[in-house]
């Protein structure tokens, strides 16, 4: 059994297109999630390439004494700056379809059911490398609602988190830094919590 706990990143710069890096309170919630999770001893970090995870993970290698293990396969669907004539509502607009027409291929990015597959495969591959060990992926809030779209399903996520469930791509429920515990056994992935955010209580905004 591997078990991933499945981070998304702190909060970004906003109003800003293209990578861009975490805010100060993004920081701060990194440092809490990080510090939340100190006695986790991961065998492995892992993070998207683009700079608000890596930034999110620096917290993390800082805390565990890991390197950070860059991997594209966790970076989000699609990013705000990927097409640089898109505006910010033309963005959202894209996302918000991608949300709910799950096969839709958008003119940016992978479709939502393309981008949770990607990240299944990624951790399906992973697995064998951590037999018994936690690993602590930095990811983005949409590809990890994809993820578990993917190989759960509404049904059961409703068991564990209702109010996911009902919006599981809303930034209210999906929150920068909530932490989504996953195990994986060779053949399902077990969801056992999702966007936990109890940690982040005392983060000042």
């Amino acid at each position: 059994m591997t078990v991933y706990y499945l981070i998304r990143h702190g909060c970004r710069v906003p109003e800003v297109s293209g990578d861009v890096g975490l805010s100060p309170l993004g920081r701060r919630q990194a440092e809490a999630t990080a510090a939340h999770l100190a006695k986790l001893r991961p065998a492995a970090l892992y993070a998207s390439p683009l700079r608000r995870a890596q930034e999110t993970a620096e917290a993390f290698a800082a805390v565990f004494g890991l390197p950070i293990i860059t991997a594209p396969e966790l970076r989000e669907r699609a990013n705000w700056g990927d097409d640089p004539e898109q505006s910010w509502g033309d963005y959202i607009t894209m996302i918000e379809r991608s949300n709910v027409q799950r096969s839709w291929q958008p003119p940016v990015g992978d479709s939502s059911r393309a981008a949770g597959d990607r990240m299944a495969r990624f951790l399906r591959e992973m697995a064998p490398r951590y037999t018994s060990r936690n690993v602590v992926v930095i990811s983005h809030g949409a590809i990890i609602s994809d993820f578990l779209l993917n190989v759960t399903g509404r049904r059961m996520l409703k068991t564990i988190n209702p109010a996911y469930a009902a919006d599981p791509y809303g930034d209210e429920i999906m929150r920068e830094c909530s932490i989504t515990v996953v195990h994986y056994d060779g053949i399902n992935f077990l969801p056992e919590r999702i966007t936990a955010v109890d940690h982040l209580a005392a983060v000042a905004e």
